[in-house]
């Protein structure tokens, strides 16, 4: 991940980011990761500040109005860009981006690697709730998430205008579980792009708020558990959205009702090793443990063949 910021020592917004930034290089010093600065004060300035400590990372000296800035169509300072894996813009903040960057980094740090060919489970005879369905409040919906072919967490999805949506404990308007989703393949991992409705209390000591369970072609059955806090939480996020222990973030967004309430929408990416890679799955069951949580399932990807370049259930 490469962070590429147009800075200049005269603008007080770039200033006010040198702390942080110092931070962020000895912070992420083992991961892969690079901060690199064009900087476009004249390059006496530049040499200053190095020899200062201000700045501690690599910089270009570009001067005023230089040419990388113009290559980059760069008006404004600071500007960032936030670049993956691949060298592909992510992500553009024109100004400082406060937490946004943070959560941006370590969201794209986090993604997941897949090495095998992925395929998409299609989940549309089966979904019950549309992504323009309000829940609770007035104009709560996904109605924002993009639909179709899409990467989220660094895997591919087919998002359609439905999802599978299952009951809390003590609710009646949707199933505890939607079973019989067919598959009909080998695969090494599964993916799952979701969240939950509602909320675990950090007190509650079980924290598996549901399941996708595996039917083989056999007959017999696996389990791969979700636990809230590991896989999955409330969408309705709680502070800066991150990735979890065992899940990538997937996407961060919002809908009128959130932002009447300045909170932001959050959904997760989550990956299990099929512990018996080599049978047929038949078919996958979503099932609801009956918690305070209810766990809704966007979309399912499995990984066919190759080894995952991360942890095993975890994000790189």
């Amino acid at each position: 991940v490469v962070v590429l910021d147009f800075f200049g020592d005269f603008c007080v917004w770039c200033t006010s980011m040198y702390p942080y930034e110092r931070q962020l290089v000895r912070e992420l010093a083992d991961q892969p990761f690079a901060l690199l600065g064009v900087n476009g004060d004249p390059p006496e300035r530049l040499r200053e500040i190095i020899d200062e400590g201000k700045v501690t990372w690599p910089c270009w000296a570009d001067g005023p109005g230089g040419p990388i800035a113009t290559a980059w169509q760069v008006n404004t300072i600071p500007t960032i860009f936030v670049l993956d894996t691949e060298g592909v813009i992510r992500h553009k903040f024109s100004g400082s981006p406060g937490e946004a960057l943070d959560m941006v980094i370590k969201s794209l740090l986090a993604e997941y690697k897949p090495s095998g060919e992925l395929v998409s489970i299609d989940i549309s005879d089966k979904a019950n709730r549309s992504l323009t369905a309000s829940q609770g409040a007035r104009d709560n919906t996904l109605e924002e998430l993009p639909r179709g072919e899409q990467e989220f967490g660094g895997v591919d999805f087919t998002v359609g205008d439905e999802l599978i949506q299952l009951v809390q404990k003590g609710g009646s308007d949707w199933p505890e579980s939607v079973d019989n989703i067919a598959v009909g393949q080998r695969f090494k991992a599964l993916y799952a792009f979701h969240g939950t409705q509602f909320s675990l209390k950090d007190a509650v000591s079980d924290r598996v708020i549901g399941e996708y369970r595996l039917r083989y072609s056999d007959g017999s059955t696996a389990s791969l558990p979700i636990e809230y806090g590991r896989h999955a939480v409330d969408w309705w996020a709680t502070g800066t959205p991150s990735p979890l222990d065992a899940a990538a973030l997937g996407w961060v967004g919002s809908n009128a009702a959130t932002r009447a309430n300045r909170r932001l929408l959050v959904l997760h990416v989550a990956r299990w090793e099929n512990p018996h890679p080599d049978k047929t799955v038949a078919h996958i069951d979503f099932i609801s443990a009956m918690t305070n949580a209810a766990p809704f399932c966007v979309a399912i990807t499995t990984e066919a063949s190759g080894d995952p370049s991360g942890a095993e259930g975890s994000p790189d």
